[in-house]
């Protein structure tokens, strides 16, 4: 819980601001309702994490920010919880699949000897190897509007 934030959950029994089960889309909200919309440890839980995501993008104001935090498809944290579905990985966002955002920046909470790595390196090692990398961090804009 944030103070000062719209606090949103599906389990009413956590105290949020409104309960909203994000796998039922659309949103609730009106399109460009927050200037910042955070989603940590939500995207993963997510039936779409595709439709999540465009729905973040519709709801936050242009020239906002999304922050999202969620486990490396790899990770160990990714498998162990069962009620994960499949995650993102960062290619997801520097792809430009989806025209509604800015790649801004992006971190990865490494673990062992991937602490001593830049990010890049620990994200290939865990792609490929495995392990390496626990949560991925990313910031995300909405492009002003053009006139």
């Amino acid at each position: 819980y944030r103070d000062g934030w719209h606090n949103v959950d599906i389990r009413p029994e956590v105290g949020p601001d409104e309960v909203v089960d994000l796998d039922d889309t659309p949103w609730p909200w009106p399109d460009d309702s927050f200037d910042t919309t955070i989603a940590i440890n939500v995207i993963e839980h997510l039936a779409d994490q595709h439709a999540a995501l465009h729905e973040l993008a519709r709801i936050t104001q242009p020239g906002g920010t999304i922050r999202l935090a969620f486990p490396h498809p790899a990770g160990r944290s990714q498998w162990i919880d069962p009620t994960h579905a499949n995650t993102l990985h960062i290619e997801t966002f520097e792809h430009g699949l989806a025209p509604e955002w800015d790649l801004v920046d992006w971190s990865a909470s490494t673990v062992r000897f991937g602490r001593v790595l830049p990010d890049r390196a620990a994200l290939w090692w865990a792609d490929h190897l495995g392990f390496l990398i626990d949560e991925l961090r990313v910031e995300l804009q909405i492009p002003e509007e053009t006139q």
